[in-house]
């Protein structure tokens, strides 16, 4: 039997109220977040109306210097929409 799109929409308000909401004031250069097994970093935060994150994965090259890759920005505002979860704060 399948089920009315009122029932899902249950389904789904219920599921997303479980998950902590993130707020985007608490976001500071440098946190780790866990994104489908990968590590990412915010390496910088956008002076802009939007207040842009650009996230990378960091990466150690054979001569052990860090760098990063796989770059991704997004509006402060969409955070929650990127399946981030917090890992830990990184001490600068």
């Amino acid at each position: 039997m399948s089920k009315t799109p009122a029932q899902l929409d249950r389904e789904i308000a219920e599921a997303l109220e479980g998950r902590a909401k993130f707020d985007p004031s608490q976001l500071r250069v440098g946190q780790q977040f866990d994104h489908i097994g990968h590590t990412y970093e915010i390496v910088k935060i956008g002076r802009d109306k939007a207040r842009t994150i650009q996230i990378a994965r960091p990466h150690k090259d054979t001569f052990g210097k860090l760098g990063y890759i796989d770059h991704r920005s997004f509006p402060a505002r969409d955070f929650d929409r990127q399946h981030l979860t917090p890992i830990k704060t990184r001490e600068r």
